[in-house]
């Protein structure tokens, strides 16, 4: 996995969120009113929270690697899993 870059507080903060569902779309917004840049991954292209995201990634979230390749290079300051699907916390933690 390649080594990504840990934003400072002191710049914009972006936040990875794990789903763009009806579940996440709080999330989404909650990060939005703090003028966070969300990144949200989801397999399903027309997951409600994929328009309100900056940056939305089509995939599973349980290919691993493909979200590391996906945000890298980006300076997350961190990750949101509001998921139960234990797969996609595991990918969470990596």
């Amino acid at each position: 996995m390649k080594a990504r870059r840990i934003a400072t507080r002191s710049s914009k903060e972006t936040w990875l969120v794990y789903g763009a569902g009806t579940n996440q779309v709080p999330v989404i917004r909650a990060a939005k009113r703090r003028d966070a840049r969300v990144i949200a991954v989801d397999q399903n292209r027309h997951s409600p929270g994929a328009e309100l995201a900056d940056r939305f990634l089509c995939m599973s979230l349980r290919d691993h690697d493909a979200i590391a390749d996906g945000v890298a290079g980006e300076p997350l300051t961190g990750i949101v899993a509001r998921v139960t699907d234990r797969a996609a916390l595991d990918s969470a933690q990596r």
